[in-house]
């Protein structure tokens, strides 16, 4: 009983914090509203005129963070260029060529074109500098080199069409760059012949690639699942491909396949199985037939000859698990057949 009051004190008490807080807030909402006419009235009536050096440092702030999204969208962009490739060398120094030389053109135009901006009263930029187009021309450069290299891989491995992953990141890659270059070739040629505002230039731009960013890595995330089910339905993929994935495929192309078909005949009868493990073993080979037919247990050395006889026929490396030691298939055939030869000597 004790245990049930207390429980209901404590209810009690949080549903009195929740009414009350509600009830402050209620007041100060209607509060608000039926002095706005007169705050609006006695307190906002003039207009804030902004000085050049506030507009300035706005600016300068909006182009900082367009850059900086730009800058993080393309390093994801080329984290994924740069492992469909197999960490090449060779592309991983192209890619950073060209992020380095996008960097020093953002910077180079960014410095010149804070420099020369000239604000209205609304702070918004009465004339874009010239120098913006090298922005435009170095940003369709690293999205087109980007999106041409994963193309290629496609192009260049036929085989690889099907993987989920390859065609998401051709997929995503497809409407980033849509994205981008659809945005920079609208806005600023508009910015040239209009009074430039910070929402069409920066404040949108900004939104939309760090939606783009996000989206980027959360379908590499979901491709997690997708991949497991996928592996499972296809098994012809080639070693030497990278697959950005944690479910790891051993490639079986070296192996026979066997159709399993319970109506199916056997592969060899009993006796030829048999025949030829005692060729193996250096047996004579009427031994066989004798433990065969009476249904006898057989030694231990043919005991672990049969099973070496399907890693042998196989031509594999396959390691078996004996007496919590491993051995490959070949030393236990060459171990057995030592011993045969010991115990004809002794013999």
């Amino acid at each position: 009983m004790a245990g049930d009051r207390s429980d209901i004190d404590l209810l009690w008490s949080i549903h009195t914090r929740q009414c009350s807080s509600l009830a402050a807030l209620t007041v100060l909402i209607w509060e608000y509203l039926i002095t706005c006419q007169h705050e609006y009235h006695f307190m906002w009536r003039w207009v804030l005129l902004k000085p050049v050096s506030t507009c300035r440092g706005w600016f300068t702030f909006l182009l900082g963070c367009s850059c900086l999204i730009l800058g993080i969208v393309d390093i994801v962009l080329m984290l994924r260029v740069y492992a469909l490739y197999k960490r090449s060398r060779k592309v991983a120094a192209i890619l950073l060529t060209l992020f380095i030389s996008e960097v020093i053109v953002e910077f180079v135009t960014g410095y010149l074109s804070i420099s020369r901006a000239h604000f209205n009263a609304a702070c918004d930029l009465l004339k874009v500098p010239i120098e913006v187009m090298y922005f435009l021309a170095m940003t369709f450069l690293t999205q087109t080199v980007i999106w041409t290299m994963t193309l290629a891989k496609r192009k260049r491995k036929p085989h690889l069409r099907n993987i989920p992953l390859l065609s998401r990141v051709i997929r995503d890659g497809a409407w980033v760059w849509f994205l981008i270059c659809g945005m920079c070739s609208s806005a600023v040629p508009y910015s040239m012949i209009k009074i430039t505002t910070g929402d069409i230039i920066f404040v949108w731009p900004i939104t939309l690639v760090s939606i783009a960013t996000c989206r980027l890595i959360i379908n590499i995330q979901r491709l997690k699942k997708e991949d497991t089910r996928w592996e499972r339905r296809h098994v012809n993929l080639q070693s030497d491909e990278v697959i950005l994935t944690t479910n790891i495929h051993i490639s079986t192309d070296d192996l026979p396949v066997l159709e399993h078909n319970s109506r199916a005949k056997p592969l060899a009868k009993k006796s030829e199985i048999h025949s030829v493990l005692g060729q193996m073993l250096n047996l004579h080979e009427g031994q066989t037939p004798e433990y065969a037919n009476q249904g006898r247990v057989m030694p231990t050395s043919w005991s672990q000859a049969t099973l070496c006889f399907r890693p042998l026929l196989l031509g594999g490396k396959q390691s078996l698990e004996q007496n919590g030691s491993t051995v490959t298939a070949k030393s236990m055939f060459l171990e057995q057949k030592q011993r045969k030869e010991r115990e004809q000597e002794t013999a």
